[in-house]
């Protein structure tokens, strides 16, 4: 009854989504569909899930994270770049946090 459900995953209906398109970071071929915030909400409460709390998650994401990311989005091979500043980044494209509680009907 005091069940709770905490969910981070790609927004579909997300301004990054809208604005880059195919080139969107999760449009990925094993990531076969994505969800909106509507539909999950829909979803849950199908189960007696309220959404209880959302939120914009952030990565910390480094310079050599994100070379990877992109060589799998757009695979190519990946390389090693001498002298490569490693930075960590703290960003948000396109993902979403729901924290959903059961209300126990």
């Amino acid at each position: 009854a005091q069940a709770k459900i905490l969910l981070v995953s790609p927004r579909a209906d997300s301004l990054s989504q809208k604005l880059l398109g195919r080139a969107w970071p999760h449009k990925l071929d094993d990531h076969h569909f994505h969800w909106s915030k509507k539909g999950l909400c829909e979803f849950m409460e199908r189960w007696d899930f309220g959404l209880k709390e959302a939120f914009l998650p952030q990565k910390s994401v480094s310079t050599q994270m994100l070379i990877s990311h992109l060589a799998h989005k757009f695979n190519f091979q990946r390389v090693a770049i001498p002298g490569i500043i490693n930075l960590n980044l703290r960003f948000n494209l396109g993902e979403m946090g729901l924290l959903f509680e059961n209300r126990g009907r």
